[in-house]
């Protein structure tokens, strides 16, 4: 998966060698003056077919998958729903084929919807330099709660006053290296045992019920997400928790070929006894019964 930076697209379209970077944001030109130049001289904005990601929940889309043609976050899996031609240069459409994305109504949480495209201004759109994307209405892009759950909605809300509005990234991605699942993680240790969650984190009964399915994709370190949540580390007495996705090194999850919950701090799940309950910790990683875990896929 690669992060573009599209202050770099001007070099694909001939003005520069393409660029390519990890982890940077959305840009746009620096100036509004550069923006009323395009506007004045007539001439289009360019675009470019690319993914849109939460900056907290690299690995979800933008996704085009509600009954009506409603954006929601899903994990990232490259088809034809995820896919966006984004305005480069200049305010424009957000276009999935021949259609444009719009708010559905007002109000509050007015739904992202894939509608015909016929030039509103609800479907012109601009890219801040910070990943912010602005309507001409001046609705921002927002995730709901900011959540980690399959299937939440994006929505198109009043941009902030004095407060940064949600932020996104452009992700090119190749769906042959793309590998999203869901499934429960079972303690070699403890056979018939998850981790998992009955109001705390520990190890609970493998029976695919609430608070024991994570999704995550196994094609590279990945947030493990579960109820609108994710896993982290790196609290006190080397504990771990389910709390807020942030797009941080002790929420990015590698299920190894050994068998390792393995974090980009270095560290991995460890199974511990403390008097008669087993308690799970991060520790230096080993190849150990204690430290593996077995992935059981069920249907998202």
């Amino acid at each position: 998966m690669r992060l573009l930076a599209l202050s770099a697209l001007t070099a694909s379209l001939g003005l520069g060698a393409p660029a390519f970077a990890q982890e940077e944001a959305l840009a746009m030109p620096p100036s509004p003056s550069a923006q009323s130049e395009t506007v004045a001289s007539a001439v289009p904005p360019v675009t470019l077919l690319m993914t849109l990601q939460h900056e907290q929940l690299p690995g979800m889309c933008m996704s085009l998958s509600g009954s009506d043609g409603e954006s929601e976050s899903r994990p990232c899996e490259g088809s034809a729903i995820q896919t966006f031609a984004l305005p480069v240069g200049g305010s424009g459409p957000i276009q999935n084929g021949d259609r444009c994305l719009a708010p559905r109504g007002k109000g509050t949480y007015p739904q992202l919807t894939a509608v015909a495209c016929d030039g509103a201004p609800d479907q012109a759109w601009i890219v801040t330099p910070d990943g912010e994307i602005r309507s001409a209405t001046g609705r921002c892009l927002a995730l709901l709660g900011n959540s980690s759950r399959s299937g939440e909605r994006i929505y198109a809300g009043e941009c902030p006053t004095g407060l940064p509005a949600h932020r996104w990234h452009a992700v090119a991605v190749d769906p042959a290296l793309l590998h999203p699942v869901s499934g429960m993680l079972e303690s070699v240790a403890r056979p018939g045992k998850c981790l998992g969650t009955d109001g705390a984190l520990g190890l609970v009964p493998c029976d695919a019920r609430l608070g024991r399915i994570f999704s995550f994709d196994t094609s590279a370190p990945s947030q493990l997400r579960m109820m609108s949540s994710c896993l982290a580390s790196g609290y006190v007495l080397n504990s771990l928790a389910l709390g807020q996705c942030w797009n941080m090194p002790s929420q990015k999850w590698t299920l190894t070929v050994a068998g390792n919950l393995a974090n980009l701090e270095g560290t991995c799940i460890v199974m511990t006894t403390e008097g008669d309950h087993d308690v799970l910790r991060t520790g230096a990683c080993l190849a150990v019964p204690e430290q593996q875990w077995t992935l059981k896929e069920v249907a998202p």
